[in-house]
């Protein structure tokens, strides 16, 4: 993971990426979200649960992935019941931790065993993440929250994988192009995020929404490696999801970063269209919280250095106090492969 290159001559902007984020601010027809701030009762109660949970939340490398967990919930979540918003906001921050915490490797390696056997965890961070995907049916539907465990386990493995030699040095090719798509989406959990959206005691009947988790998932991947190309362009990275798509396909990475925006409109057009149909409106409400929440998060983060295109500025969003906190610091935001 290449580090970002805080440079003020470097972190200008790049025109043609300016176009490219613009159009696709534009075409999704990205509104602000308006909602009540949930962030102040959301921490203290994340707070209480890290106080006894044994987790590492209190050192400031702990704390961004606290952060980024409290803000996921609030972001892409506004409306669902506070338990549920809660329980998302754990796992994320559980989530992330594990995804960059390479030194836990050998502890995570039996990760997947133990859990299916019901043995303890090594760690009370491993611990603490098993009991959050065993608490999942709480908050959703049975067969849901299958799919949400089986896509953890996945991206569990996708962690493991990526830190292993073989991985490394993996040689990109055009007979190999369709690697990139098939390891996003397992390390970046876009099918559990996707049913996040749809809480059973909000969204019961699933043959409402079922068909559109394929799209959502496109969105919720490539909405996030287009957002993070400038940055990642900025760090000198070449083993993102651009450009590894770029070089399976034998493609410039900014030709792929502008059909993957045509992909990511195209996706977001067909859920909206598909839950329009639906007889009970929530579904698509619900959808259309998380997807406006999804590019608010990524525009307005610090992180991804998109505040040189001021046509994605958001006016106003500086005296919104959900993400006072996120914009102050350089959190590392989005879902699990934004970095």
């Amino acid at each position: 993971m290449a580090h970002s290159i805080d440079n003020g001559a470097m972190a200008a902007a790049n025109p043609k990426l300016g176009t490219i984020f613009t159009k696709l601010v534009r075409e999704l027809k990205y509104q602000t979200p308006q909602h009540d701030d949930t962030r102040p009762a959301l921490e203290a109660a994340m707070l209480e649960y890290a106080a006894s949970s044994g987790a590492p939340y209190e050192s400031e490398y702990a704390q961004r992935y606290f952060d980024v967990g409290l803000t996921l919930a609030c972001a892409y979540y506004p409306s669902h019941p506070f338990a549920v918003k809660l329980h998302i906001a754990i796992y994320s921050w559980l989530a992330i931790y594990i995804d960059d915490d390479e030194p836990g490797t050998d502890e995570l390696a039996g990760f997947q065993e133990r859990f299916h056997r019901g043995e303890p965890q090594p760690s009370a961070l491993l611990a603490r993440f098993a009991e959050v995907l065993q608490d999942m049916s709480k908050y959703f539907e049975p067969l849901v929250t299958n799919f949400i465990v089986l896509s953890t386990l996945q991206f569990v493995n996708a962690t493991l994988l990526e830190r292993r030699g073989e991985f490394l040095n993996l040689q990109h090719c055009r007979e190999a192009s369709g690697w990139p798509d098939y390891i996003r989406d397992r390390s970046g959990v876009p099918e559990a995020y996707a049913y996040f959206i749809f809480p059973r005691e909000q969204c019961p009947d699933i043959g409402m929404y079922m068909q559109g988790i394929p799209d959502m998932m496109i969105y919720i991947n490539y909405a996030n490696d287009i957002l993070s190309f400038h940055k990642e362009t900025l760090a000198g990275e070449t083993d993102n999801y651009i450009n590894t798509r770029a070089v399976c396909e034998q493609r410039e990475p900014l030709a792929v970063l502008e059909t993957c925006v045509s992909e990511t409109i195209a996706a977001n057009s067909r859920v909206v269209r598909l839950l329009r149909t639906r007889s009970d409106p929530v579904y698509a409400r619900k959808w259309n919280e998380f997807f406006n929440g999804y590019i608010l998060f990524h525009v307005t983060a610090r992180r991804y250095k998109l505040h040189v295109y001021p046509g994605l500025a958001h006016e106003g969003v500086n005296e919104r106090d959900e993400f006072k906190d996120q914009m102050a610091s350089e959190q590392p935001v989005g879902l699990l492969q934004c970095a």
